[in-house]
């Protein structure tokens, strides 16, 4: 996790409608809110997973949507503290058992005035989650070998709007659910990172 990171340019191969940067929407009146989220790793059936959540119906602009464990950060906190903090929260995964393994590009979300920054850790000692109700309806273990396949990205009509209004996106299918938006762009700067890594060796 220490080569240079792409950013905009990696993140516009999944969504590719003009947004502000990140910098133009913190220059924003009122500013963005300010979120952190952690993308887990981990060895499952000796395969490498990554772990996404399924968000209730009743959370805004990213209402059933999925996504990496994370919400916003308090005053008093770091991003770093506030992903530990909303991970634990959320399903129940202390940060004592995550090695945290670098970071990703942060990325502005116009739909919910937010401004995310990513985190990759190390699930380690996998002990049993324990989502929270009340902000996961279901976790979901997604396979790297799938999420690297170069036909894993296709492009879907997801409901956007309540459901008013659809849009056709670039996205991965996760069981009976389309991962697009914001989480998507995360997954597609990891799979570039890693593809540096692979041809470099």
């Amino acid at each position: 996790m220490r080569l240079p990171l792409p950013g905009k340019e990696v993140h516009d191969t999944v969504m590719s409608y003009h947004r502000p940067s990140v910098a133009e929407a913190r220059a924003q009146q009122p500013p963005p809110r300010e979120s952190s989220v952690m993308m887990l790793l981990y060895l499952r059936e000796a395969n490498w997973h990554t772990l996404l959540i399924e968000r209730p119906g009743n959370q805004g602009a990213h209402s059933g949507q999925l996504a990496f464990p994370g919400g916003r950060i308090e005053s008093h906190e770091t991003p770093l503290e506030a992903a530990f903090r909303e991970t634990e929260e959320e399903v129940g995964i202390s940060k004592h058992h995550i090695e945290v393994l670098g970071e990703l590009s942060e990325l502005y979300i116009p739909p919910s005035h937010f401004v995310v920054k990513p985190f990759v850790g190390l699930w380690l000692n996998q002990n049993p989650l324990r989502p929270n109700p009340d902000e996961v309806v279901r976790t979901l273990d997604v396979s790297l070998e799938y999420l690297f396949h170069p036909d894993s990205l296709q492009r879907y009509r997801v409901p956007i709007t309540a459901g008013q209004a659809t849009l056709v996106v670039p996205g991965f299918q996760i069981e009976d659910k389309i991962l697009w938006g914001a989480t998507a762009m995360m997954v597609q700067e990891f799979r570039y990172l890693l593809s540096q890594v692979f041809s470099a060796e």
